[in-house]
């Protein structure tokens, strides 16, 4: 496993909170070591996966997004960073030159993108290219916006973008955005989910629906329109799904911790009459389908989350439902959902009695030599980073699942106590799926070293 170094970060003046006592002692170590050598070096960690990163040069990253937009055969990616106000395109160098720098790109610019919550490539008219990505930004600047890409022989300069925002009379905090067809005609719809003031009951958060034009595209943004499916209260995670079967798509969404579709009312209704089904009032913050087929809507298998500081404290407790659909004998399905429980016989990694202590995101995959499949697991909180549970049976049932952790907890207190979604991919082309995330660790002075660790990704040392 390759060494690797970290630029000291001089501390902040002052730090908002105390860490627990451990966290404390061992960052006072980690400190000494700082002193002595002005850098930190990460020794081989046996166990934990080797993390490279990719870019920490900025603030806050908050969520990551995959797509071959330059039709290379490789993922690159796109990442909010929130503090530092910026969407940034990164090119993938491929399986050879995964390790070097990759290219970036601000596709931003001097557009205003702070408090950017959430970045997604969207392909608005279904000819398998990146047409635009659409970003979403909240308090003091909440926007939906579009940023086009005009010049696709050029990529990767930032001149090759045009940004703009729709409807912006609809003033919500948004936080995240999906791209896919909504009512059937033309191009691709967005649909985004706000979170609530928490001092104002009365300002609900929403979810809402963009009707796209009949032809999108940077010229005619102001023809975008915004129509609310529904009032929320927080948004975690959203995704197009026909649930229903149906033949158009339904929305799926985690609302704080009640995870819901809402029924598309079709063409013909007028728009109007979008329908709550709850699913699980159980579920808190992330879901993920799981499903081996996803376009086949009878093999829906939701992953809910279950972990939260003041629910999950000690071994055995749930971590995950395990959802899917009830049928009858006919093979038709009853409406109802299937709920089982995952637990695990380990540990959770960290310190669970912090209350900063949330999974935030999960992705099912098959990550060892085995033919089952596993779900892949960022948190935050102190030290907790990325770990597994090995090994989903294909059968309904309670389940106990082992806990594999990933990512070390060398950077506890600093860094690496923020992490976001995860995608899996294949990066270094040995014939595993290794893990990217992103960890944001708030704004400079916010923690004991300033900013987060930032776009990374984890090698998988299967094979």
């Amino acid at each position: 496993m390759p060494v690797k170094t970290y630029n000291f970060v001089p501390l902040p003046q002052r730090l908002p909170r105390w860490p627990s006592t451990g966290a404390l002692i061992r960052s006072c170590s980690g400190l000494a070591m700082l002193l002595i050598c002005a850098c930190s070096v990460e020794q081989e960690d046996s166990g934990h996966w080797s993390m490279h990163t990719i870019d920490d040069q900025y603030e806050g990253a908050d969520g990551v997004d995959s797509a071959d937009i330059d039709a290379d055969g490789d993922m690159d990616l796109v990442v909010g960073w929130e503090e530092s106000g910026r969407a940034m395109l990164y090119e993938n160098p491929g399986p050879q030159h995964v390790l070097e720098q990759w290219r970036r790109t601000d596709i931003s610019a001097s557009f205003d993108v702070s408090k950017i919550e959430d970045a997604r490539f969207a392909d608005f008219d279904g000819d398998k290219q990146v047409d635009a990505i659409v970003s979403a930004t909240e308090n003091g600047n909440e926007k939906v916006n579009i940023h086009w890409l005009v010049d696709r022989d050029s990529i990767f300069s930032s001149d090759s973008w045009k940004s703009t925002s729709i409807d912006p009379g609809i003033k919500q905090a948004f936080m995240k955005v999906a791209i896919g067809q909504i009512d059937g005609i033309g191009a691709n719809d967005i649909v985004v989910g706000s979170k609530a003031d928490r001092k104002n009951d009365s300002d609900p958060a929403k979810l809402l629906w963009y009707r796209a034009p009949a032809n999108p595209g940077y010229e005619n943004a102001g023809l975008w329109k915004g129509e609310t499916i529904a009032d929320i209260y927080w948004i975690n995670t959203i995704e197009y799904l026909d649930i229903d079967q149906d033949g158009d798509n339904d929305v799926l969404i985690s609302d704080w911790n009640v995870l819901a579709w809402y029924e598309n009312p079709g063409a013909g209704s007028g728009r109007a009459g979008w329908k709550q089904h709850v699913i699980s009032e159980k579920a808190d913050s992330i879901f993920a389908n799981c499903a081996q087929d996803k376009t086949d809507s009878s093999q829906i298998h939701l992953i809910a989350s279950a972990v939260h500081a003041k629910t999950v404290t000690s071994v055995g407790d749930t971590l995950f439902h395990s959802i899917r659909k009830e049928f009858d004998r006919k093979g038709k399905w009853t409406g109802k959902w299937i709920e089982s429980k995952l637990s695990s016989p380990d540990q959770l990694p960290g310190e669970i009695e912090e209350n900063d202590y949330d999974l935030k995101g999960v992705v099912c995959g098959n990550i060892d030599s085995n033919e089952h499949v596993d779900l892949v697991v960022s948190a935050s909180g102190y030290g907790n980073g990325v770990f597994a549970l090995m090994n989903l049976d294909r059968e309904l049932g309670d389940q106990s699942l082992s806990i594999k952790v990933i990512a070390s907890d060398r950077h506890n207190t600093h860094k690496g106590i923020k992490h976001d979604n995860l995608l899996l991919n294949d990066l270094d082309g040995d014939g595993d799926l290794d893990v990217i995330t992103t960890e944001e660790n708030g704004h400079t002075g916010m923690y004991l070293f300033g900013r987060g660790l930032g776009l990374i990704w984890y090698e998988n040392p299967e094979i």
